[in-house]
């Protein structure tokens, strides 16, 4: 669905997707949509009435798999955690090679791609934040990411969640304080610069910005989705779930 109000569109239904167990929807720049079944990643290109399977990992009886919330980027490709690698697939189900100095294969646990699809942020297994230009072809291809530039105030094992919450910062959840009486606050960190603080809500379990404009919402561990307006935060809804911005 597109929309959490009342003016709801519905991008693609079970029937198109030839399931009714598709979890993590995302929409990509080109306006395909990417969903979990199991352990296969779906895509349904805009305009079409059939999704296909363009990634498989493990056996399919196995439930949820090992395959991470997608997200589609500027250039076609849907990048996702598969079985704790990163990995980027095309429409046609190629898998991109992501040559990388300082990030191994079973150590990411999060990212999030930034708003021109030419960066990326990542989390890895020993709670450390860092970003990283991703290296392309001529013709878009994810081939590597570039060094990494650590952001340790965006780190630690009391953070969680990640996301791209401006051009050129990204936010995470902090773990709650006795001095903020409990609520944990979200962390607006510029890339290489200022830290900005906002009190967020109780049993907060993720934070996601539209990666442009600091558009917030936060998800509960009661499913209720909170949305920033000012100063407030205020209940956007309680009826979905697996929220996400697409890329503009």
């Amino acid at each position: 669905m597109r929309g959490t109000g009342a003016r709801r569109i519905t991008l693609a239904s079970d029937r198109v997707l030839g399931t009714s167990d598709a979890r993590s929807p995302s929409l990509g720049a080109d306006g395909a949509v990417y969903a979990l079944s199991a352990s296969s990643l779906l895509r349904l290109p805009r305009g079409q009435n059939s999704a296909s399977v363009i990634l498989s990992v493990g056996d399919p009886s196995a439930g949820a798999g090992g395959l991470g919330a997608p997200m589609g980027d500027r250039h076609g490709w849907a990048w996702l955690l598969a079985e704790g690698r990163l990995t980027a697939v095309n429409g046609s189900g190629q898998r991109a090679t992501l040559e990388s100095s300082w990030l191994q294969d079973g150590t990411v646990t999060a990212f999030d791609l930034s708003v021109e699809s030419e960066r990326i942020a990542v989390r890895r297994t020993d709670g450390r934040v860092a970003v990283a230009i991703i290296i392309r072809d001529q013709d878009g291809r994810p081939t590597g990411l570039g060094p990494a530039l650590e952001m340790p105030r965006a780190s630690g094992a009391g953070t969680r969640g990640l996301s791209w919450c401006a051009p050129n910062a990204v936010c995470v959840l902090a773990a709650a304080g006795t001095e903020g009486g409990g609520v944990p606050e979200v962390r607006l960190v510029q890339v290489g610069g200022a830290v900005n603080t906002l009190v967020g809500v109780r049993r907060a379990r993720s934070v996601i910005s539209d990666r442009s404009e600091e558009s917030l919402i936060i998800v509960d561990e009661d499913g209720q989705t909170w949305q920033r307006r000012g100063a407030m935060w205020r209940v956007l809804t309680a009826e979905v779930t697996d929220p996400s911005f697409p890329l503009p």
